[in-house]
């Protein structure tokens, strides 16, 4: 793994183990210490496709037009193809079971949006230079408009003594006139005790399914990782634009 966390109340039992003074409550010992990770600008990683570490070592990626689908589409292909391979040496074949299935869910949505993009011949331009809205944005919520709205992710990472959770919300706003396309926003939530390739992690999905002429929509969803002293989590989602206009994904992750 690139990075992990590492916490302070952690250190102030062993040192108290070892005889020291822990930690007092007015220190700041329940939060997770920084980091080595040397923050990045965004790089070009594909067409479309842009990603960067962060000053707390999270990583972030932002992804524009139909090629930046493609490039999500592989990636999840790519990575139900080692959790198969996974399921077949594993003595509990089952415990891969939950997420070969939200795999196999999240491949379907993708593949859809492709296809009716493709077929409409109707394909979003990809941009040369990263987007203004994920330099614009805090960091873990960028935001911007597509389709005739706009839209707005939020991945947040909650740490524990013994745990973490991770949350990803997805919004939509548009006012009237309505624009005449079909959006859908799906969200996701991963959390695993050691690393992506743990076995039956916690794993969620959620989905506003295909709305349109409407102002507000919004889409949550969250997983957790315990016990561990280092949780390993992920969170993204997606807006899947019908008729081809327009595709927005993000997810960041801290492994």
């Amino acid at each position: 793994m690139s990075k992990r966390f590492f916490w302070a109340p952690v250190a102030a039992m062993a040192l108290a183990a070892c005889g020291g003074d822990a930690l007092s409550a007015s220190d700041e010992a329940t939060r997770p210490m920084l980091s080595e990770a040397t923050p990045s600008d965004w790089n070009k990683v594909a067409p479309g496709v842009w990603e960067r570490t962060r000053e707390d070592g999270v990583r972030e990626q932002v992804g524009v037009g139909t090629e930046a689908a493609e490039f999500e589409l592989q990636r999840v292909r790519g990575q139900r193809a080692l959790l198969a391979q996974a399921q077949e040496k594993s003595g509990t074949p089952a415990a891969f079971d939950r997420q070969l299935k939200e795999s196999d869910r999240y491949i379907r949505v993708l593949e859809a949006n492709i296809a009716e993009a493709r077929a409409t011949g109707v394909l979003e331009q990809t941009p040369d230079s990263l987007p203004r809205f994920a330099q614009a944005g805090t960091e873990g919520s960028p935001s911007g408009s597509v389709c005739g709205g706009n839209y707005s992710f939020s991945v947040q990472f909650s740490y524990q003594m013994a745990g973490g959770t991770v949350t990803t919300q997805g919004g939509w706003s548009e006012f009237g006139p309505f624009s005449p396309y079909s959006k859908e926003l799906y969200v996701y939530a991963k959390g695993w005790l050691y690393s992506p390739t743990d076995p039956d992690p916690h794993e969620t999905s959620n989905s506003t399914g295909l709305f349109s002429g409407t102002c507000c929509v919004s889409v949550d969803t969250t997983a957790s990782a315990y016990p561990t002293f280092t949780p390993v989590m992920e969170g993204g989602g997606v807006v899947l634009g019908a008729n081809g206009c327009g595709f927005r994904s993000y997810r960041a992750w801290n492994y």
